[in-house]
C-alpha cells in the first residue's frame, strides 16, 4: 500500500492489491509493472505529508547532530585514522569528513599543508593526533621513514623476545 499521507480511491486500492503479486526480491512481469503504474496514477500527497517532507529537506533535520545515528562528528577510518566532520574543508570527502591529523596540523601552524607533503605520525600510532606526535614531510620522505620505522620496530621486537627468553631461562 502507499506511504502514509497518500489519498487513493477504493478503485485504486483494489487495482494495487491485485497487481502486487510479486514478492520482495523477485522481479515482476512487465504486465504487473504496468498495472502498478496505472494504479498509482493521479495520487497526491496530503498537505500534512507535503509540509513534513518539505520541512525535512529545508532544515536538514536528518543531517549532522540532528541525525539519530550522530556520534559527535568523529569516527575511525578503516586504516586506523580518526576522521572528523568539517564540511567545507578543502580536503573533506563527499560526506564532509577530514582526517583529524591534517586539521590538527593546520590549526597549530595556521597554514594549509602544501601540495606534495603529508603528515607523519612519529610514534606510528595513527590515532594519536597530538601536535607533538606529528611531522610534515615530503611524500617520498614519508614512505622512506615508514620503512626505517618498520625495520626498527622489528629489531626492537626481536630484542624483546630475546630478553623474555633470557628471563624464562633464569
Amino acid at each position: 500500500m502507499p506511504a502514509k499521507g497518500y489519498k487513493l480511491s477504493e478503485d485504486a486500492k483494489r487495482r494495487i492489491s491485485a497487481a502486487l503479486t510479486g514478492r520482495p526480491g523477485h522481479p515482476q512481469s512487465e504486465e504487473t509493472r504496468q498495472k502498478i503504474s496505472l494504479a498509482r496514477k493521479g495520487r497526491q500527497w496530503s498537505d500534512e505529508t507535503r509540509l513534513r517532507y518539505s520541512k525535512t529537506a529545508r532544515d536538514g533535520r536528518r543531517k549532522g547532530a540532528n541525525h539519530p545515528g550522530w556520534k559527535g562528528g568523529r569516527k575511525r577510518h578503516l586504516a586506523g585514522y580518526i576522521q572528523i566532520w568539517v564540511p567545507g574543508h578543502p580536503r573533506a570527502n563527499s560526506r564532509g569528513y577530514v582526517l583529524e591529523h591534517l586539521v590538527v596540523w593546520e590549526q597549530y601552524t595556521g597554514k594549509p599543508i602544501p601540495k606534495g607533503y603529508s603528515i607523519h605520525h612519529l610514534n606510528g600510532s595513527r590515532d594519536d593526533n597530538r601536535f607533538e606526535n606529528l611531522a610534515m614531510m615530503r611524500a617520498g620522505e614519508h614512505i622512506h621513514q615508514g620503512i626505517i620505522y618498520r625495520r626498527r620496530i622489528l629489531e626492537l621486537e626481536k630484542q624483546v623476545r630475546e630478553l623474555q627468553q633470557l628471563k624464562l631461562a633464569i
